[in-house]
């Protein structure tokens, strides 16, 4: 099950959606790097350093996976995502180390 959870303001500039449940898990996202933002549906994320158990997960607002990259190879510190497919809006690009959220960003596609 996929939980909303918003810790801010109405604007949910500070949600979490998927496995992000404490307003905390985002100490390690120095050097994680997502843009354009907005995008026309091609959005890079750039890493300083990649572990081989890194993946990346899109959620729209309802809370729903559009999109997973899972077990990015160290070699993968930029990875291009296709998102010209989805509707216009907001999405939450989320970056996992194992099962340990390390980025929470909210996106817009134009």
């Amino acid at each position: 099950m996929v939980t909303v959870t918003y810790s801010g303001g109405g604007d949910c500039s500070e949600c979490r959606i998927g496995h992000f449940n404490t307003p905390t898990v985002e100490v390690a996202n120095e050097g994680i790097k997502v843009f354009p933002n907005p995008s026309s549906g091609n959005v890079i994320v750039t890493f300083d350093v990649i572990n081989a158990n890194t993946s990346i997960e899109i959620y729209n607002m309802e809370g729903e996976l559009v999109m997973k990259k899972s077990n990015l190879a160290q070699a993968d510190k930029t990875v291009k995502l296709d998102l010209s497919n989805v509707a216009k809006g907001a999405y939450f690009i989320q970056v996992f180390n194992g099962d340990r959220g390390i980025l929470n960003k909210k996106i817009i596609i134009q």
